[in-house]
């Protein structure tokens, strides 16, 4: 059966849940119409128009929890795999794309991050005529989609397509520079407006972890590719898209790879197919154990248990005195990050109680020539999330006119 056929059955609702429920708000309807009417052109070119990365999203979006798993026919089991005509619609379309740039402004912006935030940011601003220039700690473009996510989810020329669209844009790459609160200020004054885009590169940490070589973050190790011995007995600790990266890619690696996870795996947050592929990929899971320290030769849990509070929500707690200890050659931290919150003040941003810009704006802050988009205003986030992001905040330097 061919995709298009797979998809037939869309009935182009007119208050389209699947639509509703994309962060970005793919009119999924409408371009299954258009393809149905052998308007391929029509429809890729609404896809790249609604997201710039749409190629990327129809292969790493949770699609379970947004189109896919909201489609109306899901009650008659039939949902429409959108994301299947979608990938390929946009695939084909981004490697054959060819970028047409207006007459420049003589203006500049400064980008500090090169993730998929900035690089939409990038690519919409610099077809408008702007001079703009990308500073990023990384060698190639690419962010999260070239240093985060691994080659067996993500195959890596596909990004190399988008950073020649950019290229082709004028787009100026600075990589191998680390922005920090030493610096940005000197940047500023080198844009007429500056953006910061950067991702939450911070792996958070547990008590003592530092103390032992054998304890990694899953940012380093995915970053990095750290290799391991293949005869390692590796723990991966978390629930996320980044846990199920790290444990995926340390089991090619070590044969002896297991998460372990605070609570239930239903509970897990991460992608429902990235959490099945751990099932076909004979990866074990150990559910409610809850990291509390480590020690010389391994990791120290805690017994979880799953209880209804008095308010009727669902709660982790410990089980009292049921710590115990499991050895291993490595760990892998993978329970959350966070976001260099330092540049904010080093530019004399107004923030939040807990720090951040308010993202209520989409992405204006309280200088007129400054603006944060993607991690940088959201925290930990999605790809499709920070791409409208960077749509949103376009869309409201055109209302400046800017």
């Amino acid at each position: 059966m061919s995709v298009l056929q797979e998809v037939s059955g869309c009935l182009n609702c007119r208050n389209a849940l699947c639509t509703r429920n994309c962060p970005i708000s793919t009119q999924c309807g409408q371009v299954i119409a258009l393809a149905k009417e052998n308007k391929l052109e029509e429809a890729q070119q609404m896809l790249f128009e609604n997201n710039f990365f749409s190629a990327i999203c129809s292969l790493v979006c949770d699609h379970h929890r947004q189109c896919f798993g909201h489609c109306v026919l899901n009650f008659k089991k039939v949902p429409v795999p959108f994301f299947k005509l979608e990938q390929e619609l946009s695939g084909p379309f981004i490697k054959s794309y060819h970028p047409v740039v207006s007459e420049s402004k003589g203006k500049s912006f400064g980008i500090v991050g090169c993730g998929p935030s900035g690089m939409t940011l990038a690519f919409k601003l610099a077809c408008d005529g702007y001079d703009v220039t990308i500073y990023d700690n990384h060698e190639q473009m690419g962010g999260v989609l070239r240093y985060g996510i691994p080659d067996f989810r993500l195959d890596k020329s596909l990004v190399d397509e988008y950073q020649r669209i950019l290229q082709e844009c004028g787009v100026n790459f600075v990589g191998n520079t680390v922005v920090d609160e030493t610096n940005v200020k000197d940047i500023e004054s080198k844009h007429d407006y500056l953006v910061l885009a950067y991702g939450s590169w911070i792996g958070r940490s547990l008590a003592n972890a530092k103390d032992y070589d054998f304890v990694y973050t899953a940012l380093d190790v995915l970053d990095h590719k750290i290799q391991f011995d293949k005869d390692s007995k590796v723990i991966v600790l978390g629930g996320g898209n980044v846990a199920m990266d790290a444990v995926r890619y340390s089991k090619r690696q070590c044969e002896n790879t297991m998460l372990y996870y605070r609570k239930e795996i239903k509970d897990m947050p991460a992608n429902i197919d990235e959490i099945e592929e751990l099932g076909k990929e004979n990866i074990p899971v150990v559910e409610l154990a809850a990291p509390i320290g480590f020690y010389d030769k391994g990791i120290i849990f805690a017994k979880g248990e799953t209880v209804i509070d008095e308010n009727g929500k669902k709660q982790t707690v410990l089980v009292e005195n049921s710590e115990y200890k499991v050895e291993c050659d490595v760990a892998i931290l993978a329970i959350s990050q966070a976001v260099n919150k330092s540049l904010f003040k080093a530019l004399d941003l107004e923030v939040n109680q807990w720090g951040y810009i308010d993202e209520a704006n989409d992405g204006l802050t309280s200088k007129d020539n400054v603006f944060v988009i993607g991690d940088a205003l959201y925290g930990p986030s999605t790809v499709v999330r920070c791409v409208n992001n960077a749509n949103l905040l376009y869309n409201r330097l055109k209302e400046r006119g800017i």
